[in-house]
């Protein structure tokens, strides 16, 4: 038996020797474990009906003058969809009418009304419809519900 100095440094070697032998035993385990299945990336979202990626026909029926330059700078301005010449080439149609007063004996300024339907799908429901005196505050009314404004309060002391 050691005494002294020497039982200590046995002590030492034989823990040293021990720790050793676990890590590399749970080294070796690790690498013969076979690696945990990645997950796939999430899908990517579905893009609602009114997204601002799809595309959009301008369909006039209100024989306004000017009314079809107004609706598509408006629109071209607020960045609400991209507007194509195509009616089979749109997902959205974006429908421009007048409303007719009536009441014949009295006349009235004429409202308008904007509806947005699928292009593919146009006897349903519309996505989206209003009405109101003229184009501009349609588009205006268009933007502020599909893109609602951030408001923040500020406190003045």
């Amino acid at each position: 038996m050691l005494s002294g100095e020497g039982a200590v440094m046995t002590s030492y070697g034989v823990i040293a020797s021990v720790l050793s032998i676990a890590l590399l035993s749970q080294t070796a385990h690790a690498q013969t474990r076979p690696a945990a299945p990645r997950t796939p990336p999430p899908a990517p979202r579905p893009m609602s009906p009114l997204d601002a990626r799809r595309s959009a026909y301008l369909d006039d029926r209100s024989g306004a003058a000017g009314a079809r330059e107004n609706l598509q700078r408006g629109l071209r301005e607020r960045h609400l969809w991209t507007l194509t010449d195509r009616r089979e080439a749109a997902d959205l149609i974006v429908t421009l009418a007048t409303l007719q007063a009536q009441t014949p004996q009295r006349r009235q300024p004429p409202s308008y009304e904007l509806t947005i339907q699928p292009a593919r799908n146009a006897t349903r429901t519309p996505l989206w419809r209003a009405v109101s005196s003229s184009p501009e505050k349609l588009v205006g009314r268009l933007k502020a519900d599909l893109a609602p404004s951030v408001c923040v309060a500020v406190w003045c002391w």
